[in-house]
């Protein structure tokens, strides 16, 4: 009996079966107690099971199922681990410690074992879904959907989510157990009904999401069995196999190091030989107790991956299968793998020279220093002197093998390789690495039966990192050679592949390449595994002489990649035997119902199909008019249809009925068999296309070339694209006769002649005459619509979608900055990379790709390689270099506007379309600025070559790393944030736990200012929190904290005003961070009642929901703010200093036995309390936590950070926000609506005001008595609102003043300007004029600031975030309060300046 629903409420909710990994059927109910009150679980195995397989077994289940009912009856008893389960410790069981990989394996072992550290995963799991996902579409899905998994995560079993697979659209949460001892889960949901959904969307229909989530147990050794601890693990190895992505979660709050999305790893989704992914553990990883972790796996079901099982299991049901792996990595330094690439020897001669040797750093940086072969015949050197390894990376070490003479008896050689440490003390570690050697006799010393028998030969070939290949030498020995064969394998088919060597025949006169293609899923046979192929060919080339292209021939995948070959590259692929081929993705597996689908724009589509569309082979058939192709399919292939070949075929011929292809439909075979390419027939069409060279004359001088990317194609009967008008767009020619040529979006061709004789071409209507002889002339658009013959280099040109990276001329280089988030995404990037692709990566750090990664005229050190550059939360300053425009086509201005191939555009005004400037418009406000480039960057000139340019792809950290799932959404109304997620951080602070002991939890001593404020600036808003927040703190309470405020009572979330929407209430973890919004004080900042330092800690702040929720009405006492000043003798007439509103409100609230106390009225800080009467709190705040620890949020020092190459050189920034910003002098200048503000003030004689009021500031501020009204109004706006001289009158004399204390150990430099303003467009641009001519470097505005749609409404934290970290800032002294209110000093904190 199955039983896989259940009622909730209204609609179904679905169960996923799991498939047991037994022949039988087992079920089991009531198995467990759920202790997240769900249901209990049934243990089933697959719906395709046979009845007759289940009668013929059932006794044996019926056994099983009520030993497994004993067993957990005895576990009842024991106590119980997290998930439910019991914890093995507590049963006297331990896990092993780690094997030789770093695993442990996952099942109990004896108690002697708890003397080392330990790994438990556990069998539980939870599981979410199915949910609709189509082939690939998961790197743009949010691997967690529908969920998010914040740190803690909460789980939530109750809530259900939508979903169109069950009936009634709802699943949710449902806990299994894995039967399994192995780590491995596997889920199938049998009630959905699947045969339906292939009837309507095909076979890509059973596609699905889930998420599982499980637990991760780390265990220290027993105390009482260990008298001296062993060192704690510093990471978790981690793999996860056929799962998409990964993440882990501590459980415990204090261990999480960010309370946002978790950085997810990827998942060895195509099962290949891996090495595990280094977790890091916190470095307060509990040493007595046990820790447990959240595991949340994106378990994706592709069925091109997982195959049909219909096919495979004679079942409609797909079934997820994920396996885990998890282990503890305690070692240091740097191992040596066994994953090397090392070449055969033929006849004592080394097949190739590449060779790789695979290093693990299982902890910390290391550069390589030398390797030393032992008694080595031939020399070993590095071909990359700056190789490095940072912690959990694994690459190959690339060596050059260079031999002087025959080595035929070495069988094996020893390599010491010596590396430096880059995080420690720089001291030097050995590794030992015994690699094999492998001998094949000279082949001309053997019979040809015994050359047939020869193993495949194994060569190394550089693509550009150290890559193999397999060679399969003819039976005959002679040379010239005829055309050699490249073959490819499937999707899945290792390069080693006994069958697929075995299923090709060998050839009299030909060698056989067997190429990998970087990993057995390879790329499509596109882009790197591409470049991998013609590398093998290449090196083959190198050393045997032999007939010009090649006849490639590939199955399934690899026939795939035949047709693109054939058809890219039609006069180098004259033959090609495709097998089994898919014609196009979107053919092979539809992709029409995908989830993405429903909200794609339109326009975003086309742009996403056109970079896709190269992958596509039936767009390119009618290349292959002038070539021999032989198509072979099984007729009952349940893989790949043989509707895919018959359509090949059937296009081509419609391009050219008289083209040489050919259909060999195998009746009855399915998609593979042994005789694939064997049986004689097919063999000897084989033989014929390797032994006979296709001749001119018997194929067709008209015919069509069509190219999406150039540099992707090659010739046609001699013609070839070189460049496109329109990239991204179809280009063809059209030739008739071979002479004759129509074009379509191209500008650049060339034609490669074979005839002795002058001839003449004409192309489109325009006739050209050239000399006779071999040779390839390049022609161009002349710019009147005509075509001459060019200068222009006969290379095409690159473009193309951004995958284009992965072909690089050099291993690829990921530049990180300082921060290690950049560092976790290049390590798990880096792992992809090398699992997936097999391709290498250098991670390298923005300082360093400054030196190493140099491109100009003189240097070229760095123009081999693509570069991957990660920017964010902090600059990186290589990344500024390049958007600076210093080595790309492309630079990105201050204010907006680009520059692209020397024209410059401007976005004006919508979100989607940029217009071209004029050839001589500013690209800039007032006076362009050309920033001044590092030293060493030629802007005389950019190298060009093939491989030469650099290429480069920006990750922008605003956003997640895995998913492109935002941080922000746009309002679809009004184009404003959407801040739910900054909410929902707000709304999880540890501290809204009711249970929490005293000062805080449900009895806890809480503090609600409740003022309202009314269209007030956020600095005003800051000010008054900050000091309430002081008050609340003082008396031993949690400051509530609220939202920042701009009308309140609005009907909506937003309002318009004058044609501008806000949001009514943003978060204050938009803003700020900190103990004023929610951060922990820390230990010994508690107050005692007499007002002294206390040993506890003070009570976090909580927010306005948390108030609501522990004091209801009835447990509030309301303060009323005009009482208790009259009370207290503070009325405002007074003019209290705020030292004593500190005080004797701090005392007031401090008395109060009140668990909730709100304060109502009037504000308690006027404005007035914020004039001079503020310096006598200084005291007070200077050693209060509130501003020493003082942050503003992520969004605001993320804005600050984008921009640092406006602020200061940004190789010398540290980005720590207590240090200046060397160089910088930032100015604060209010206009606009300001010049009746500052009337005002002059008729209130008001002097500077609030900390500017400070003995020590710079300036004094004599109040003008006893002179006539409009000079006293001239001498307030001099400094309220001056005039652009005044301005430039100050900066020089300030600039003067701060230099002159220059010394020769404090060297004082100001270069840099940026003013916080609101001035119009022509007051700035001829500030920004007349500064610039007095010599500053640059003059930035806040209009200047890149800020996107997320950020902009907390743009003005961003200036005052600039204001405090700039080495000289100058104030609006009798303006409001600018928070810029400390700096950071050897003498701790001091009122900052007002210069």
């Amino acid at each position: 009996m199955v039983v896989s629903t259940r009622r909730q409420g209204d609609s179904l909710s679905y169960k996923p079966k799991i498939s047991s990994p037994l022949s039988y059927a087992t079920v089991v109910s009531a198995y467990e107690t759920d202790v997240d009150n769900n249901p209990p679980p049934y243990i089933l195995t697959r719906s395709q099971l046979r009845k007759r397989q289940r009668n013929a077994f059932l006794p044996v289940a019926v056994a099983l199922v009520v030993l497994l009912m004993l067993y957990r009856f005895c576990l009842r008893f024991a106590p119980g681990s997290p998930d439910g389960l019991p914890n093995p410790h507590s049963l006297g069981t331990s896990r092993t410690s780690a094997n030789a990989d770093g695993y442990n394996d996952v099942f109990y072992q004896d108690r002697l074992d708890r003397s080392r550290w330990s790994v438990y995963v556990s069998p539980v799991f939870d599981t979410l879904g199915p949910f609709p996902l189509q082939a690939r579409e998961q790197y743009f899905f949010s691997p967690s959907y529908p969920i998010s998994v914040p740190c803690p995560y909460v789980h939530n079993t109750s809530k259900t989510y939508y979903s169109s697979f069950p009936d009634g659209g709802i699943v949710s949460w449902q806990r299994q157990l894995s039967v399994r001892p192995t780590g491995s889960y596997s889920v199938t949901y049998p009630d959905i009904r699947w045969a339906s959904i292939r009837a309507t969307q095909g076979w890509s229909g059973l596609q699905h999401h889930s998420v599982f989530r499980t637990t991760i147990t780390v265990s220290p050794p027993a105390s009482d069995l260990v008298p001296l601890p062993p060192p704690p693990p510093h990471s978790l190895l981690v793999s996860v196999s056929r799962g998409s992505l990964f993440a882990i979660q501590p459980r415990d709050s204090e261990l999480c190091m960010t309370s946002d999305s978790p950085s997810w790893g990827f998942g060895n989704i195509y099962d290949m030989p891996a090495k595990p992914q280094a977790f890091r553990l916190p470095s307060t990883l509990s040493v007595n107790a046990s820790t447990s972790f959240d595991l949340f796996i994106s378990a994706d079901y592709e069925i091109r991956l997982f195959g049909d099982p219909l096919v495979m299991d004679e079942s409609d049901v797909p079934v997820t299968e994920v396996a885990v792996r998890v282990g503890l990595e305690v070692r240091q330094g740097v191992v040596v793998g066994d994953n090397h690439v090392v070449p055969d020897f033929l006849a004592g001669w080394s097949l190739g020279d590449a060779v790789g040797i695979e290093l693990t750093s299982l902890e910390g940086q290391w550069r390589i220093r030398d390797v030393t072969c032992i008694d080595c015949p031939f020399e070993l050197s590095l071909t990359d002197p700056n190789f490095t390894l940072v912690s959990g990376q694994t690459r190959r070490l690339p060596l050059r093998l260079v031999q002087s003479a025959r080595s035929e008896t070495l069988d094996g050689v020893n390599l010491v390789i010596s590396l430096i440490d880059l995080d420690g003390d720089g001291s030097q570690l050995l590794v030992n690495a015994n690699i094999p050697i492998s001998h094949i006799p000279r082949l001309d010393s053997l019979t040809q039966a015994q050359r047939a028998k020869i193993p495949p030969m194994l060569q190394t070939q550089w693509s550009p990192h150290p890559s193999s290949s397999f060679l399969l030498p003819p039976l005959d020995i002679g040379s010239p050679f005829k055309t050699p064969i490249l073959a490819l394998h499937g999707a899945g088919v290792p390069l080693s592949a006994s069958f697929w060597h075995n299923a090709i025949p060998r050839q009299k006169h030909s060698w056989v390449v067997i190429v990998g293609g970087g990993s057995e899923w390879g790329y499509d046979w596109r882009g790197p595994s591409l470049q991998d192929a013609f590398a093998a060919l290449d090196v083959l080339r190198s050393r045997e002489q032999m007939w010009e292209g090649a006849v490639v021939i590939g199955h399934s995948n690899g026939g795939q990649g035949a047709f693109h070959l054939a058809s890219r590259f039609p006069d180098f692929v004259r033959s090609a035997i495709p097998a089994a081929a898919y014609q196009s993705a979107p053919l092979y597996v539809p992709n029409t119902w995908s989830h993405g689908v429903h909200f794609l724009d339109p326009v975003l589509e086309g742009i996403l199909k056109a970079s896709t569309a190269g992958g596509d082979n039936d767009l390119f058939l009618g290349n292959l008019v002038r070539s021999r192709i032989a198509v072979i399919h099984g007729g009952d292939d349940t893989n790949v249809p043989v509707y895919h070949s018959r359509t090949a075929v059937q296009v081509v011929k419609s391009w050219d009925e008289n083209a040489d292809i050919r259909l060999l439909e195998v009746s009855e075979k399915d998609h593979w068999w042994d005789q694939v390419f064997s049986d004689p027939k097919r063999a000897g069409l084989l033989a014929h296309y390797v032994d006979t060279k296709v001749k001119d004359e018997h194929v067709p001088k008209s015919f069509t070339l069509t190219v999406l990317w150039p540099h992707e194609s090659g010739p046609m009967g001699g013609w070839r694209i070189l460049a496109t008008d329109v990239p991204g767009r179809f280009a063809r020619l059209e030739v008739e006769n071979g002479l004759t040529v129509i074009t379509s979006n191209v500008r650049l061709l060339s034609y490669t002649n074979t005839d002795a004789k002058a001839f003449d071409i004409e192309i489109d209507g325009h006739r050209i005459s050239l000399d006779g002889g071999h040779a390839t002339t390049v022609f161009a658009v002349d710019g009147k619509g005509g075509w001459q013959v060019s200068r222009a280099s006969g290379e095409p040109v690159v473009g193309g979608p951004a995958n284009r990276v992965l072909v690089s001329g050099a291993p690829l280089s990921i530049v990180t900055n300082s921060d290690p988030w950049t560092l976790s995404v290049a390590q798990r990037l880096s792992w992809a990379l090398y699992t997936q692709l097999g391709l290498d990566s250098n991670i390298i750090s923005d300082r360093e790709a400054t030196s190493l990664l140099r491109c100009t005229d003189t240097d070229k050190s760095g123009c081999a390689g693509n570069i991957v550059v990660l920017s964010g939360p902090g600059p990186n300053t290589y990344g500024n270099a390049i958007l600076e425009g210093y080595y790309s086509e492309f630079s990105l201005n201050t204010n907006g506007s680009f520059v692209f191939r020397g024209q410059r555009y401007q976005k004006p005004g919508t979100d989607n379309s940029y217009e071209l400037l004029p050839a001589n418009a500013s690209s800039g406000e007032g006076t362009p600025q050309q920033p001044t480039p590092p030293s060493w960057i030629s802007l005389s000139g950019r190298p060009a070559k093939r491989w030469g340019a650099v290429l480069f792809f920006f990750v922008a950290i605003g956003f997640a790393w895995n998913a492109g799932w935002l941080e922000f959404r746009e309002d679809p109304l009004h184009g404003l944030p959407d801040y739910r997620k900054i909410w929902e951080v707000e709304r999880k602070l540890p501290q809204h736990n009711p249970d929490l002991p005293w000062p805080e939890g449900v009895n806890g001593r809480f503090a609600k200012f409740d003022i309202v404020y009314h269209t007030i600036g956020f600095n005003n808003q800051l000010q008054d929190i900050l000091m309430s927040a002081q008050i609340a703190y003082m008396s031993n309470r949690a400051y509530v904290f609220q939202p920042y405020l701009w009308r309140p009572g609005s009907p909506g979330p937003v309002v318009n005003e004058s044609n501008h929407w806000r949001t009514v209430e943003i978060p204050l973890n938009a803003f700020i961070s900190g103990p004023a919004a929610g951060a922990r004080y820390g230990p010994g900042t508690g107050v005692a009642p007499s007002g002294e330092i206390a040993a506890w800690e003070a009570p976090r702040s909580i927010s306005y929901d948390f108030y609501d929720q522990v004091c209801p009405e009835e447990r509030r006492t309301y303060v009323n703010i005009k009482e208790v000043r009259t009370r207290l003798g503070m009325e405002e007439k007074d003019s209290p200093p705020a030292k004593e509103m500190l005080e004797k409100w701090s005392k007031e609230l401090m008395d109060m036995n009140d668990t909730c106390v709100s304060i109502t009225g009037d504000h308690l800080w006027t404005f007035d309390a914020f004039g001079p009467r503020i310096s006598s709190a200084w005291p007070i705040l200077s050693d209060s936590p509130l501003l020493t620890q003082f942050q503003w949020s992520p969004l605001v020092q993320g804005i600050v950070a984008r921009n640092m190459h406006l602020l200061t050189d940004t190789s010398k920034w540290k980005r720590k926000v207590s240090e200046p910003l060397s160089g910088l002098m930032a100015l604060h200048l209010r206009r606009g609506d300001f010049i009746e503000h500052c009337r005002n003030l002059c008729w209130w004689s008001a002097n500077y005001n609030s900390w500017n009021s400070f003995p020590e500031s710079l300036d004094k501020f004599p109040t003008p008595s006893d002179i006539p009204p409009e000079e006293k109004e001239n001498t307030y706006l001099k400094h309220c609102l001056p005039a652009v001289s005044q301005i430039v009158e100050r900066v020089r004399t300030v600039k003067r003043q701060w230099e002159a204390k220059s010394t020769d150990d404090k060297p004082r430099r100001l270069n840099k300007l940026y003013f916080l303003t609101n001035a119009e467009k022509s007051f700035r641009t001829e500030l920004r004029t007349r500064l610039l001519a007095e010599g500053w470097d640059s003059v930035s505005m806040s209009q200047d600031m890149l800020i996107n749609k997320a950020e902009k409404e907390v743009d003005m934290a961003a200036d005052m975030m600039v204001a405090q970290l700039a080495e000289v800032f100058v104030g609006n002294g009798v303006g409001a309060v600018l928070f810029r209110l400390v700096l950071e000093t050897d003498d701790g904190l001091i009122p900052s300046s007002q210069a």
